[in-house]
């Protein structure tokens, strides 16, 4: 019992600790005095979200996650003010110096995974100063939040142990592009087969994926807007989706278009879609919670039909303002009352329909009380408060 609520511990997701032995992870469920579900509970949301798509459809997400971080080491501040954050080192994407220097480290991580049970399929150097990037496999969706969340566990202690800090923040001054935790995901048919079947693609349909599949992606399009508030729910991440910066700047989707937030994936030649990335959700994201929000949004695409809009396979930005509103390419909102605005809205339906009235009325509470924070604080005051939280 923690006040007013309780904790429920799903037992399916024990596992050891693989930094101490003498450690046991659990992740719960929060839950009334009456062992109802806790209204913010976003592990019971998406419970409750992923049941009605088996029930209705037959059908059952799976997710597989990139993790990107930055590897910092602290500085005390001379004139005994917050200390700074810098990166560790400054090597470019997948430079191979940076990789031998940290191999010990990725090695290291990399065992930790396997004891935990979870399966990787890359690791390397990312872009900016000190980043690296993990790639989970995909999995049921509920196993693989529970896979993200031990896995950050793991490289924050790693590199705790050295002094070191290993930041999720979206972003940090003077490093122009940031942290996501990009979100690749498909649709399984699990109900009447034998065993799971991707029906994500369809090489008889327009952009190579199936009916239902489309339908579902129009309805989480249709709603991306109110989705950022979950997706993106602080300040510092919205800093993130902005043009430019690998992230997407602008509401669309394309195909391999790395500056659209919903970048459909190439399939082989001869194949069907396998699988979508969206790029918007970053570490401060409640993963559960902004999940159950997608599936939400991409059932009542299923349940009007929706159509996918025309694909954006060129860089937005590069259009002109006219031709990217002849379009339907607006920019995705650039503030905490954008979001709202958008959630509250009929683009927002969705996901007002899965949560109570108390509930996101206090989730919005929290959200806007984060907003207010920035007009008190200095950029490092900021990093300083939240590096360690997220």
């Amino acid at each position: 019992m923690f006040g007013d609520v309780k904790l429920i511990p799903d037992k399916s997701s024990y596992k050891i600790a693989p930094w101490n032995y003498d450690i046991g992870l659990c992740f719960v469920n929060l839950a009334n005095h009456d062992s109802t579900p806790f209204p913010l509970c976003g592990r019971s949301l998406f419970q409750s979200t992923a049941q009605r798509l088996r029930k209705e459809h037959g059908l059952e997400l799976r997710i597989g996650v990139e993790i990107e971080f930055m590897v910092m080491k602290k500085v005390d501040s001379a004139d005994g003010g917050v200390p700074k954050y810098m990166p560790v080192e400054i090597g470019s994407w997948a430079a191979g110096r940076t990789t031998l220097d940290f191999d010990e480290d990725l090695a290291a991580i990399a065992r930790q995974l396997k004891q935990a049970g979870i399966v990787f399929e890359q690791m390397h150097k990312e872009a900016m100063p000190g980043q690296f990037e993990i790639t989970l496999r995909f999995d049921e969706a509920l196993k693989m939040v529970d896979n993200y969340l031990t896995t950050r566990m793991i490289i924050a202690k790693h590199f705790q142990k050295k002094d070191l800090v290993a930041s999720f923040l979206p972003m940090h001054p003077g490093i122009p592009m940031g942290n996501g935790n990009h979100v690749h995901f498909s649709l399984w048919k699990v109900e009447g087969v034998r065993e799971p079947v991707n029906i994500t693609g369809d090489t008889t349909q327009e952009n190579k994926m199936s009916v239902v599949f489309q339908q579902f992606l129009a309805g989480i399009i249709h709603h991306f807007n109110a989705l950022t508030q979950f997706m993106a729910p602080n300040h510092i991440g919205l800093q993130r989706l902005q043009p430019h910066r690998s992230s997407g700047g602008y509401l669309c989707w394309g195909m391999d278009n790395k500056e659209a937030p919903i970048r459909v994936i190439s399939p082989e030649v001869g194949q069907g879609v396998s699988h979508v990335e969206i790029k918007s959700f970053d570490h401060m994201a409640n993963l559960p919670l902004a999940l159950a929000a997608m599936v939400a949004c991409g059932l009542e695409g299923i349940e009007k039909k929706r159509n996918l809009p025309a694909p954006c396979n060129f860089l937005p930005y590069l259009l002109d303002e006219a031709t990217r509103s002849a379009a339907g390419i607006t920019l995705l909102p650039q503030s905490f009352a954008e979001k709202k605005q958008a959630l509250m809205g009929e683009g927002g339906q969705a996901i007002r329909d899965l949560m109570t009235s108390a509930a996101l009325t206090n989730y919005l509470l929290v959200n806007e009380k984060d907003d207010q924070i920035p007009s008190a604080m200095t950029d490092e005051q900021q990093v300083f408060c939240l590096i360690n939280k997220f």
